[in-house]
């Protein structure tokens, strides 16, 4: 297992669908390109509040995180 850098756009799904379905302007769906750091191990993925945020993502509820070897924990949002 190992970490990956690789190029992402992380795209808000919901107005994407919304979008194809033809009620919302293409122009207008939320966007965010960026490196991620991809573990292959991982079984869940995260991204930062401040990147959810900018995608125009809704909060449905809040856990603590951790990296790998207790480098860093945090509490993140979960939309």
């Amino acid at each position: 297992m190992g970490q990956v850098p690789v190029p992402v756009t992380l795209t808000n799904y919901r107005e994407a669908v919304l979008a194809r379905l033809g009620q919302f302007d293409v122009s207008q769906v939320h966007r965010y390109e960026t490196e991620a750091l991809i573990d292959t191990g991982a079984v869940q993925s995260v991204i930062p509040s401040a990147v959810a945020d900018r995608l125009g993502l809704m909060r449905l509820r809040c856990t603590d995180a951790q990296y790998a070897m207790d480098a860093l924990k945090m509490s993140i949002s979960l939309r």
